[in-house]
């Protein structure tokens, strides 16, 4: 061809790109003949630099077709970029195409594995919902590994992990991850094959580096070591068996062909008699699959019925695409080619109803409809030879659905609507147009709404409890809105509840908007100059104004409560490493795993955590089995990790049943060191405190995991950091308890408000017992122990709050003021204050980098008159109140 009529086919591409819609198939179907007619017809020196191009944009092009709207949107700019290149190449010559072809076309630049990712999933959602998922599933994979080990790899945590396994191997083949697919595979080889030794260790390297993998791939952090580095660590351990059986992988970055998905057939029916081609040991994927597809197909019904009421509601749509595509992926994978073909096809419709170019009503609405009865049928079908062992039969009625549907994609004459045509009268409710149409009867139908809770449609209940065929349902729903077009309001509209994935940085926002809309409510409703002046009627709404806040505050709580299961599993890790280094046997046991506890704090925990689990399993139990026989002790060690609620608390403790502490030895530690003089009379509580002192440790050997003095002090700052206290507890030759109480949350707390001198502060309602004012003969003084109230026959200390912090004004005669009893660690001392005015909700705040940490202070709040009360953390204010009557005492000489 001439180099003219080259540059008229450029020119004319360059037209028909400008006006093409990325989803218009026709118009996108001309730019591809075009490239393809420019490919045929290049020719000399141009031919090598606008070929190589011209097969990328075709590519772009034809994938466009399953692509999201911005997705293709992208495509065809890069599309445009490629024929201004081609048109400076035929004006300036060969050498002007490279730099001003895109980088997907000139390999300047190779994309990301997220970028590639992306380019080969046809839902974003899809693409989120599998990597949203993969931090659970690979903390139960880490769960079934530690638990297979303890079964020697022979046991159900065994299966489990490799059903695990296969499904991941299976879903990344979907999803177009090679690498993935083909580190599982070998992995399942491994396993299966691979010797005892060190098969822990490599199992927790290959999930380490499939969650660096999957991070990788989110956006975030470095990519993962080479694949090979892991196809070596199992390929070196394993046995000839697990070579030979992983010999169609050597090359990188292919999926295994044993594993490979199906080429697509033209006719989906198979011979009669087809088996199912499932290895052995393999039939729990497919037991899986068959729940799982109904369940999806059970999800595609009822949202179908809300689609049926409202066509354009984009999320349930965008749910029953979902569902058809995951059947669809997972059929192809298990090779039951008629589910994937008829689900492919169903898909490819669906997503043309998403794109708009399709409504989903009358006969498209019932081929769908119909599309997922087939399916249940041929996943029916699966379940039956499954379990007799009979061959797969064709479904005589699928290469007519499967017309159908490729007939309404083509735009050609559909097929008549399955299933009854049914009338309804004008003001009808859904459940009498059923009972008249002799779908439902009608004592069947009062028993359904006598049991319903009233939020769930009736449509719904039917299809998932009684059974109705969604079809039918969505008949009626039609006849009723088609009644209903004369006038009637009444609607029945299918809705569905659905969850949301938040943004945390989002959610801290609204908590923190929360927390001044207390402050701002409390402002307005206790403003003294309103609450004087209002009336009735404005009293009812500041009333009412205070019950939502709450309610809103509550909620806004709850949405920050998160379980403690992550912490734990982490904990599992941790114990079987230590174990493994110090030559330990141990078995570590959590119990509570379930219980929530406020996002931050979850966060928090975890480096206190280590730190006393370390001490249990490198100081706590024994060297060695023969000390444990000679104490009566089983050989294994036992560690156990516990959360559970207590009065308004989380405590979360650590207990092993090692050696104890030996009480002696620290306190021998303490004189040494000059903390306490020799010979004190110290309760055990305290000596057993003092191992929480800054470089204190009685280990007579320093490990490098423990041994230096310096992780108990830190457990402690940390703990008292989130407003917590910790303690210990033993029994020397039976073990030692680690006990730490921690508050539901940071945010908000409940607080009594005291006056002392004038000053305001707030102490938590959780740390008070009581509040009263004594008697002249209930105070008394004790030689050695200070000042003491007499509360009920129990003497406790009395401090005064003012001399405590120096407030002048503040009431001293304790028969004038008032006495409020707190309680911490199970010591309960008597705080006296001026008066005590009220209780009320606060939201915590720092005091800010200028004032620091204070001590016996937590924080502050702000008040209702806008001042700022601060909070008095009362386990610091026992321990200043001790400290300052110890040196009192030592002062006067007793």
């Amino acid at each position: 061809m001439a180099k003219q009529d080259l540059a008229k086919l450029v020119e004319a591409l360059a037209a028909e790109v400008v006006m093409a819609d990325p989803e218009d198939l026709q118009s996108v179907k001309r730019v591809i003949e075009l490239l393809k007619k420019i490919d045929t017809e290049v020719k000399d020196d141009l031919a090598r630099v606008f070929k190589p191009a011209v097969a990328k944009s075709v590519d772009l092009a034809e994938e466009m077709i399953i692509m999201e709207p911005a997705a293709a949107a992208e495509s065809m700019k890069a599309i445009s970029q490629a024929v201004k290149a081609f048109q400076a190449g035929l004006t300036e010559g060969p050498q002007a195409v490279a730099p001003l072809l895109p980088p997907q076309m000139s390999g300047a630049k190779e994309p990301t594995g997220a970028e590639k990712l992306q380019s080969a999933i046809v839902d974003d959602k899809i693409l989120s919902d599998f990597l949203s998922s993969q931090a659970t599933s690979l903390q139960e994979l880490e769960e079934q590994i530690l638990a297979s080990e303890k079964e020697q790899f022979s046991g159900k945590s065994s299966s489990e992990l490799k059903r695990r396994l296969h499904t991941l191997k299976g879903e990344a083949g979907m999803l177009g991850l090679n690498d993935i697919q083909q580190v599982c595979h070998e992995t399942e080889s491994y396993l299966e094959n691979g010797p005892a030794d060190n098969k822990t260790d490599n199992l927790l390297l290959v999930k380490d580096w499939l969650a660096q993998s999957f991070t990788f791939l989110s956006g975030e952090g470095q990519s993962a070591a080479p694949m090979g580095d892991i196809l070596n660590i199992l390929r070196g351990s394993g046995s000839a068996a697990a070579e030979t059986k992983a010999a169609p992988l050597e090359k990188a970055g292919e999926a295994p062909e044993a594993e490979a998905a199906p080429a697509p057939v033209e006719e989906p029916a198979q011979p009669a008699g087809r088996m199912l081609n499932i290895p052995s040991g393999d039939e729990s994927l497919v037991v899986d699959f068959i729940q799982e597809a109904n369940s999806h197909l059970d999800n595609a019904d009822v949202q179908l019925l809300t689609l049926e009421s409202n066509p354009e509601e984009k999320e349930s749509l965008n749910s029953v695409f979902r569902s058809f595509h995951t059947i669809k992926g997972v059929a192809g994978f298990l090779d039951l080619i008629e589910i994937k073909e008829l689900a492919h096809v169903s898909e490819d419709l669906l997503d043309r109803a998403r794109k708009g170019n399709i409504l989903l009503t009358g006969t498209v609405m019932d081929a769908v409809f119909e599309s997922v009865d087939t399916l249940r049928s041929l996943v029916r079908d699966v379940e039956g030879a499954l379990s007799t062992g009979d061959p797969l039969q064709s479904n005589p009625s699928l290469a007519t659905l499967i017309e159908t549907l490729r007939d309404i994609l083509a735009g050609r004459q559909t097929l008549p609507a399955a299933g009854r045509q049914i009338k309804a009268e004008p003001n009808k409710r859904l459940g009498e147009i059923l009972i008249d149409s002799g779908v439902v009867q009608a004592d069947t139908l009062n028993r359904v709404l006598a049991e319903r809770d009233g939020k769930t449609p009736l449509g719904e209940v039917l299809v998932k409890k009684v059974g109705v065929p969604a079809m039918e349902v969505a008949h009626a729903l039609r006849a009723q809105n088609e009644a209903r077009k004369t006038g009637d309001p009444q609607q029945a509209a299918v809705q569905v509840k659905e969850t949301v994935k938040i943004d945390t940085e989002r959610l801290d926002k609204l908590l923190d908007a929360i927390g001044e809309l207390v402050i701002a409510e409390s402002m307005v409703t206790q403003n003294q100059e309103l609450l004087q002046d209002a009336s009735p009627e404005v009293a009812r709404n500041m009333n009412h104004l205070s019950k939502i806040t709450r309610v809103v505050q509550e909620l806004g709580m709850t949405m920050r409560m998160v379980p403690i299961r992550p912490t734990f599993q982490k904990m599992a890790r941790l114990v079987r490493d230590l174990a493994k280094k110090s030559g330990k046997e141990v078995e570590f046991v959590t119990v509570g795993e379930e219980t929530e506890l406020d996002r931050s704090v979850v966060e928090r925990i975890g480096d206190p955590l280590i730190h006393i689990i370390r001490n249990s399993v490198d100081h706590g139990l024994e060297d060695n089995a023969e000390d444990r026989r000679k104490r009566g002790k089983p050989d294994v060690g036992h560690v156990e990790l516990r959360a559970f609620h207590r009065g308004g608390s989380i405590y979360i403790e650590v207990q092993d049943d090692g050696k104890g502490l030996d009480r002696e030895a620290i306190i021998a530690k303490a004189v040494e060191r000059g903390v306490i003089p020799e010979g004190a009379d110290m309760p055990e509580r305290d000596v057993f405190n003092l191992i929480f002192m800054p470089g204190f440790s009685t280990a007579k050997k320093v490990t490098d995991v423990s041994g230096r003095g310096v992780g108990m002090d830190v457990v402690k700052k940390n703990i008292e950091a989130l407003r917590g206290s910790v303690e210990l507890s033993s029994e020397q030759g039976c073990g030692t308890t680690v006990s730490m109480r921690l508050p539901l949350t940071l945010a908000i707390i409940d607080g009594l408000i005291i006056i002392v001198g004038g000053e305001r502060y707030i102490v938590p309602t959780l740390s008070v017992v009581e509040s009263l004012r004594p008697r002249p003969e209930d105070i008394h003084t004790v030689s050695g122990r200070g000042e003491l109230l007499n509360l009920r026959g129990e003497l406790i200390p009395l401090f005064r709050v003012g001399r405590l912090f120096n407030i002048e004004a503040a009431i001293e005669d304790p028969t004038q003021a008032l006495s409020m009893i707190v309680e911490d660690q199970g010591r309960r001392v008597a705080l006296v204050v001026d008066s005590l005015i009220g209780q009320q909700q606060v939201v915590i705040k720092n005091l800010g980098h200028a004032l620091g940490r204070v001590k016996g202070i937590s924080g502050g709040a702000v008040m209702s008159d806008g001042t700022v009360g601060l909070i008095l953390d009362v386990s610091e204010v026992m321990r200043i109140a001790m400290t300052s009557q110890e040196k009192s005492l030592q002062v006067v000489g007793v």
